[in-house]
């Protein structure tokens, strides 16, 4: 049996902006029903934002190549360019003698201007989300 989610449960993530919860719906949801790409993004990049608690640098050694390149490249996608330019920069960093400390400082100072972000890229799947998940 599937997991289902109440319409209103769905509804009060959106309207709280709780990216943690809505992080938790998607990840349940999407293991046996398909949902739209900026779903798979939203999850993706709220993984990015919350890794400078250990150090970003960590993120960068641990994903494989073509992950980050097909998250790059779906932030191009999506239209996000502030943050693809840092996700990118954040490669190119990691392992310098700096270890991307200053895209640590950047995500610490940035988690409004990421999270509004994070919920415009979920604006566009908000209903086909709601009715999935009640499914």
């Amino acid at each position: 049996m599937r997991p289902r989610f109440a319409e209103s449960y769905v509804e009060n993530l959106f309207a709280q902006k709780d990216l943690v919860g809505l992080h938790h719906l998607i990840s349940v949801v999407e293991k046996d029903r398909e949902l739209p790409k900026q779903c798979w993004l939203f999850c993706r990049l709220l993984e990015w934002e919350g890794s400078t608690r250990s150090g970003v640098w960590q993120y960068y050694e641990g994903i494989p190549r073509d992950k980050y390149e097909k998250i790059a490249q779906a932030l191009d996608e999506a239209g996000l360019r502030g943050l693809v330019e840092k996700y990118r920069d954040g490669m190119n960093v990691w392992n310098t003698d700096e270890r991307a400390n200053g895209l640590d400082r950047w995500i610490d100072a940035n988690h409004e201007f990421i999270g509004a972000e994070l919920m415009r890229l979920l604006d566009d799947c908000r209903e086909t989300l709601k009715t999935v998940a009640a499914s």
